[in-house]
């Protein structure tokens, strides 16, 4: 569910930059925060917890090879990077946070035993 919720928000801001030929600041900041959230939710939450975690295997082969062509590509094009608001990078353990929390509430309620859920509906 996370997953999907983060896709939701990398599919808008990939709209945006296909629309601006990727000069726009709010796909430039969603590009940054894909491959700077490599690090710190996938990379050191393994080495934290010593084990494997979600994410692992595709941080290396998909995020961050990834990021790295996005930009290189954009540099090719001569699109220059675009300011972005300091702001802005509060937004990426926010988004990751929001994308969690939003996931852990929907499986909760689909975990919920079937019961409860027809009688919350009834109310």
């Amino acid at each position: 569910m996370a997953i999907g919720i983060m896709g939701g928000l990398v599919a808008a801001a990939s709209v945006a930059g296909d629309r601006s030929n990727g000069r726009n600041p709010f796909f430039q900041a969603v590009l940054t925060g894909f491959g700077a959230h490599a690090v710190v939710p996938h990379l050191i939450s393994a080495a934290v917890t010593g084990g494997y975690t979600l994410g692992l295997l595709t941080t290396p082969t998909v995020v961050v090879p990834f990021s790295w062509w996005a930009w290189r590509e954009l540099r090719k094009a001569g699109v220059e990077k675009a300011e972005i608001p300091t702001a802005a990078l509060v937004f990426v353990p926010l988004s990751i946070g929001a994308a969690h929390a939003g996931a852990s509430g929907g499986l909760a309620f689909v975990r919920r035993p079937r019961d409860m859920r027809q009688s919350s509906r009834s109310s």
